[in-house]
């Protein structure tokens, strides 16, 4: 759940690593890689909450995707709403045969606040990221790999986990600077 206490200390703990690492991978745990928000909390925000949420969110992802580090999304099972936002800031996304994903604001009355609808249409085929967000359909990872939103797929998580090992030793060696140059040539 992407909830303001953890927005806040995985911003904190990536801009306190953010010149001693080449690589970082995220992944969820329970079946999910993320859902979003608590959809009970945001009711209860007012204007100015919602708003100050959504920047908060927003910066976290701006800083994932420009940050001196190779950041990869490793999917596993559900990745809802603010998830695909999050995985969307990532340079990298793997997911399991058997994850799902949708961005289901738009049959809630909102849209996200976390900078999906600007990103995905760079990483992504825009008639699908239409799709995905006009209807709030639930999508296989076949479906988000052929829109060209995800990497790779695997079976299953292990063999997803193998692969990553073996991936991120191509970036173990990269310089931070480096890093950035490539990302800022690349934006």
């Amino acid at each position: 759940m992407l909830t303001e206490e953890f927005i806040d200390e995985l911003y904190q703990l990536l801009t306190s690593i953010n010149d001693t690492i080449n690589v970082v991978c995220f992944y969820g745990t329970k079946g999910s890689f993320a859902v979003g928000a608590d959809l009970k909390t945001l009711q209860e925000f007012t204007a100015t909450d919602a708003k100050y949420f959504s920047i908060k969110g927003n910066n976290l992802f701006k800083y994932i995707e420009k940050a001196d580090f190779i950041s990869i999304a490793e999917i596993d099972g559900y990745c809802m709403g603010g998830g695909i936002d999050f995985a969307a800031s990532c340079d990298f996304r793997f997911a399991t045969a058997d994850s799902y994903f949708s961005h289901p604001g738009s049959n809630l009355g909102f849209i996200t606040g976390f900078g999906g609808t600007a990103r995905l249409p760079r990483i992504s085929n825009l008639s699908f990221i239409r799709e995905l967000f006009y209807t709030g359909n639930i999508f296989t990872s076949s479906d988000l790999k052929k829109s060209n939103f995800l990497y790779e797929i695997f079976d299953n998580y292990d063999l997803m986990n193998e692969r990553m090992r073996d991936f991120t030793k191509y970036f173990i060696n990269l310089n931070n600077n480096t890093i950035r140059e490539i990302k800022l040539q690349l934006a």
